[in-house]
């Protein structure tokens, strides 16, 4: 994924950016699989202000490409908005790209944008760069880069402090939107690990719930438990930490 920052000052009035998909695999694929999401904050308080967008370039037609501004709720790492990237049925071929997408956002009230606390915003990329800070999603998962609204999960049981536990607890916890996957974490007294494994949220997880009973013999002891989310691009954030008691 190829990040370009046109306008590069601290303070504009336009974001102005370009991007393209590179596909660097043997197989072709339909553009219309993937989306591009640019992460930035609004700098405005009011919300009648609203955030055009335009399409300036495109190698496969602006028609073709679809945009829109999406509000992060709540805001996330300062990021409070993002601008998603689509497209229609165009082909992305084996070993090539997209062309080139060039956009601009601006603000209905023409106040500027602060671009130093945009977390796709990099000015020193003035032609096609790589970029991490930028994501790119095929079918809805995360594909490249870093999604900074990847949030932790909320624990749900065994509950804080809870006791008689059995040897082979369930663990419960929130589902995350963005996350695709969860890994697992179970410490001992003594802090050391005695279980910690990766589970695919569609194996795992049912609308907001996710649980699992892990292939593990817990012995009469005291124990702490975390969730970490995931993606295939990135891991997110640890959950706070939550102890419980097997046995009396």
């Amino acid at each position: 994924m190829q990040y370009k920052a046109i306008n590069v000052r601290t303070t504009e009035n336009q974001i102005r950016a370009g991007f393209n998909i590179v596909n660097l695999t043997n197989n072709p694929a339909n553009l219309s699989e993937f989306e591009i999401r640019y992460y930035f904050t609004r700098d405005t308080n009011d919300n009648s202000v609203t955030l055009p967008v335009a399409c300036e370039f495109a190698v496969v037609g602006c028609a073709g490409v679809s945009l829109n501004v999406q509000p992060v709720i709540p805001v996330v790492n300062g990021v409070d908005s993002y601008l998603s990237v689509t497209f229609g049925s165009n082909n992305l071929p084996a070993g090539g790209s997209s062309g080139a997408v060039q956009i601009d956002v601006v603000k209905s009230d023409s106040s500027p944008f602060d671009q130093t606390n945009d977390f796709s915003f990099n000015a020193t990329m003035m032609t096609y760069t790589e970029s991490r800070h930028i994501a790119l999603f095929r079918n809805g998962v995360l594909l490249w880069g870093t999604d900074p609204t990847l949030g932790a999960a909320t624990l749900q049981a065994p509950t804080n402090g809870a006791s008689n536990q059995p040897s082979h607890p369930v663990f419960q916890w929130s589902s995350v939107s963005s996350a695709s996957r969860y890994q697992l974490r179970i410490n001992n007294a003594g802090n050391s690990p005695v279980f910690q494994q990766w589970y695919n949220a569609s194996d795992v997880c049912s609308g907001a719930t996710c649980s699992v009973t892990p292939n593990v013999t817990l012995p009469n002891n005291t124990y702490s438990w975390w969730i970490e989310t995931g993606t295939p691009a990135q891991n997110g954030p640890w959950s706070a930490g939550w102890s419980f008691r097997v046995g009396l």
